[in-house]
This record gives structure tokens, sequence and C-alpha cells, in this order.
């Protein structure tokens, strides 16, 4: 209870006197500074017209839609599927061994060599989409070709699909 005791010192009674009026100095701004947190008004401002020129329509042209047809993608010229080697798998991608001897971890969906991706790995493969079609590249066997690729040009927007 030494706090509630007076001050001995005329040092320790400065200190109080001169803290007290601090505070009610603070107190006084707190309370005379308007109160009000809003922002000042500003004034109206008066809606400005333009008057634009008018223009002519442009006319309709009726547009036939695309007909999808079938492309058959031709493979790349110098991509050489049977030089790569599979050398490890994970989850999210493969270890291939290249034609020069080097070795490249692979992420699912990124390209190993110009025009041959890796799509995807299964148990004991990798599989590789190449321009000729799907390609299964396994531990101890040769690339072995899978399903050729057909691509087909996406409907635009607003065409119905073709049964």
């Amino acid at each position: 209870m030494k706090l509630l005791e007076k001050p001995s010192h005329t040092r320790d009674r400065r200190a109080l006197l001169l803290g007290g009026v601090v505070i009610a100095i603070l107190l006084l701004y707190l309370l005379t500074r308007g109160g009000s947190t809003s922002r000042p008004e500003e004034p109206v401002q008066n809606d400005v017209f333009a008057t634009i020129p008018a223009e002519p329509a442009p006319p309709v042209v009726a547009v036939a839609p695309p007909v999808a047809v079938p492309v058959v993608v031709a493979p790349a010229p110098g991509v050489e599927v049977s030089q790569l080697h599979l050398v490890g798998l994970l989850s999210r991608g493969a270890v291939i061994a290249m034609a020069d001897g080097t070795q490249r971890f692979v992420p699912v969906g990124r390209e190993i060599v110009p025009g041959v991706t890796l799509r995807g790995v299964d148990v004991h493969q990798a599989i590789l989409a190449t321009p000729s079609g799907e390609v299964r590249l396994g531990f101890d066997a040769a690339a072995q070709p899978g399903t050729p690729v057909v691509v087909t040009p996406a409907n635009p927007r607003g065409t119905p699909p073709t049964p």
C-alpha cells in the first residue's frame, strides 16, 4: 500500500503534478475537439451531360459457323521417343534418361523434349503424349505406342456440339 501514501520527496510531487496536468490537457482536448468522426461534407457537383454523335449501325452479315474437321497431327521431326529410358517414377513426375546419357526429373504436364510431353504416370510406366499419339514408357521395355491421337478443333461459343 505504498502507492496510496503521500509522496515524501518534492521531486515525486512534481512528477505527479506534471502527470496530472498532462492527463487533464489530454482529456480537455478529447472533449473539445468536436467529437464528430465523420468527414466534412463535400459540395455536391452537378451532373455534366455530354452529347455523343449518333453513328449508323453496322450492317448485319450472316456468317456460317466453322465446320469441325478432324486433324491428324503429324510427328514432329527429330523427336525420337525410343531414345528415352525410364529411370524412376514418383506420383508427380518421372525421372527419364535422355539420349545423351543425362537424367532429368520431369513433372507431369511438362515437355520432355520438343513435341513430347509427360502426360501421366502409372504403376510401372510413364505415359507420354507425342504428336503421333500416346506412348507408354516402361522400365525395361522399349516405348510402346498407344492409341493415335486425333485432334478436333473446339466448337466456337454459341454453336451447338455435333452429335
